[in-house]
């Protein structure tokens, strides 16, 4: 075979080595979580979520709040962070080019300094407004629990099942002791199955409790 024919084979053999490597360009990402108090958020999810194909990548962080993945196809994400099912903190519109990236971080601290000066606040200002709504949020959430527990007792006493209608009310009084419709409840489930004494212990707080609101009403006038 004459060398003539040779290089053009050579050259068009290096081409189409070289062609598939053009479509396998990949990215690495990386970076850090860190909490308000600045401590590493471990076992969180990090969800890269891709604006250009729509593709979701979830990676988890480790002990030291590290994230780290190759394989990325370069491009806009959108990325979350949450932990325990709860979102902490997103950012949108991140650039991820070919080959190694700087760290996308997350440090939930310096982003609450930064919106407190975008709102003219301080940061301790900042933590308690978010606090608060935390508590409210808390609060809600008792309330919607209570609210169920309260007709779910209803409905096991009206079906008779009087085990269940003690049970579902005992966790109403765990949630809010200070509730005499769930003494109450309790005690005519109690009645019901014939336990007079756990009945009547019942009834008498049921009693107490709201004799002592409506003692409260009276001197708040």
């Amino acid at each position: 075979m004459s060398k003539y024919f040779i290089l053009p084979l050579l050259f068009v053999l290096a081409l189409a080595l070289a062609a598939p490597l053009t479509h396998a360009q990949t990215a690495s990402v990386r970076g850090t979580c860190k909490d308000l108090d600045g401590k590493p958020i471990a076992g969180a999810q990090v969800e890269w979520d891709s604006a250009d194909t729509g593709r979701k990548t979830v990676l988890k962080t480790n002990n030291k709040g590290e994230y780290f993945s190759l394989g990325f196809a370069p491009g806009k994400y959108n990325i979350k962070l949450t932990k325990d099912g709860k979102e902490i903190f997103h950012i949108n519109g991140v650039a991820i080019v070919s080959g190694d990236n700087p760290p996308v971080d997350v440090d939930l601290k310096k982003e609450q300094a930064a919106a407190a000066a975008g709102q003219g606040l301080s940061a301790e200002q900042l933590k308690q407004e978010q606090e608060q709504r935390e508590k409210v949020n808390k609060e809600n959430n008792t309330i919607k629990a209570l609210n169920e527990k309260i007709t779910e007792a209803n409905t096991d006493i009206t079906a008779g099942d009087f085990d269940k209608a003690i049970a579902d009310s005992t966790e109403a009084i765990r949630l809010d002791p200070t509730l005499a419709g769930a003494y109450n409840n309790r005690g005519l489930a109690y009645a019901e199955k014939g336990d007079f004494d756990k009945a009547v212990s019942d009834y008498s707080e049921a009693i107490r409790l709201r004799a002592s609101a409506h003692l409260w009403v009276v001197l708040a006038k």
